[in-house]
């Protein structure tokens, strides 16, 4: 009877072992699943070639006087037509302008009432004589309806300019552009409200990738691909905005900014390869953090004086050092995040308040093995002592 209780307990002990030693590799199975690469290729449909050449084009919705340059005038030109309705939008498609790294491309000033669209048009080298003024390939100010569609805008390495540039604007859709080699931000909305900025390819801008900034709100960052930038996505200063579903990689510095936000949701984005933090988050409160992959940057998730904040069933793995880090950050919520295979673990420093709920937490695969390795030792040797136990034991009967 005493041999099969024996039995029963070195069975028991070995499953129990072959389930620890297995650990480690249903994780790294698991979160190889999650992972969804996205082909850059068919990211953005590639925009037509622009047919008509032009000189950078100025509209001001309110000028007056003899040859004004209006909307009334940019229709009378053989490159706009459109009624200025919902329906019938006041339409620049198919050109090509280089602003010769001294003009901005197109500029639409003071468009509060009329629908435009640009779209399927090249932009290029943009500048300004004056290094103390903003340049665009598309400068838009104190406008509304516009939607940027399937254009091509390019910066050049010489100029300080941005690929797009909106400001004191609501109510823009920017879709399906390709946004590259700009020396300052490719996508910025300053100021701005309502606006959707989806499906766009933004890579290899010497600054940052999508930036919206000075108390922007209801901006929704969705399905872009930003590759190789400064910075991936900043937001400042900004409240009730979203970025979702972003794939966010190999950008020099952070993928994700947020500085003095609130009533932000950051929700099923990819952001690997990043240079530095694969989100930053300081002074901000009130976000969501929902189901991203945080994978492959050097740090996972910052957040400095950043308080009552949710982080929910993000995966957070292969990060070279803390895959959370909170500093003076208080009332947290980190729950159901899966958090393994970085080089250190979930840090707080002169925190409080912050609740840690049902995270699955595994350190370096280093330090795995070898909690494995030392629990298989201490089993073993328990069960040699158990056995010669029983050898002393049946010596002696």
């Amino acid at each position: 009877m005493e041999n099969r209780n024996f039995l029963k307990i070195v069975k028991i002990g070995i499953v129990i072992l072959c389930i620890l030693l297995t650990m480690p590799f249903l994780n790294k199975f698991d979160s190889k699943l999650e992972v969804n690469i996205i082909d850059s290729e068919q990211h953005v449909k590639t925009p037509k070639t622009g047919n008509i050449d032009e000189s950078p084009i100025l509209i001001d919705a309110e000028a007056t006087g003899i040859n004004a340059h209006n909307w009334s005038w940019a229709v009378s030109q053989d490159w706009c037509n459109g009624s200025g309705t919902e329906i019938d939008p006041y339409r620049i498609s198919q050109v090509s302008i280089n602003g010769m790294g001294v003009n901005n491309c197109i500029e639409i000033r003071n468009s509060k009432n009329d629908y435009f669209m640009i779209d399927h048009c090249n932009f290029l080298n943009a500048g300004n004589a004056d290094p103390f003024q903003l340049a665009a390939n598309l400068f838009l100010n104190n406008s509304k309806y516009g939607k940027i569609i399937l254009n091509e805008i390019i910066g050049a390495s010489s100029n300080l300019a941005m690929g797009l540039y909106a400001e004191n604007c609501s109510y823009l859709q920017i879709e399906s552009n390709n946004v590259s080699e700009n020396r300052f931000n490719a996508i910025q909305l300053s100021h701005s409200f309502a606006s959707n900025i989806t499906n766009n390819l933004i890579y290899n801008n010497h600054y940052g990738g999508i930036s919206v900034v000075d108390g922007s709100q209801t901006i929704h960052i969705t399905n872009n691909l930003v590759d190789q930038n400064y910075d991936g996505i900043g937001i400042s200063d900004g409240s009730y905005n979203w970025i979702n579903n972003n794939t966010i990689s190999n950008n020099i510095l952070d993928g994700i900014i947020c500085v003095n936000c609130y009533n932000v949701e950051i929700a099923s984005n990819e952001i690997t390869l990043n240079k530095y933090d694969g989100m930053y988050i300081a002074s901000s409160n009130n976000l969501n953090i929902i189901a991203n992959t945080i994978e492959n940057n050097v740090y996972g998730i910052i957040l400095r004086y950043s308080d009552s904040n949710s982080l929910w069933d993000n995966i957070i793995i292969h990060n070279n050092y803390y895959p959370v880090w909170l500093y003076s950050s208080n009332y947290n919520r980190i729950l159901g995040n899966t958090i393994t295979e970085n080089k250190e673990t979930l840090t707080q420093i002169d925190c409080i308040g912050n609740e840690l709920i049902d995270n699955i937490i595994f350190n370096d695969p280093e330090q795995q093995f070898l909690i494995i390795t030392i629990t298989a030792i201490v089993f073993l040797l328990l069960v040699s002592i158990i056995i010669f136990w029983k050898w002393k034991k049946a010596k002696r009967d």
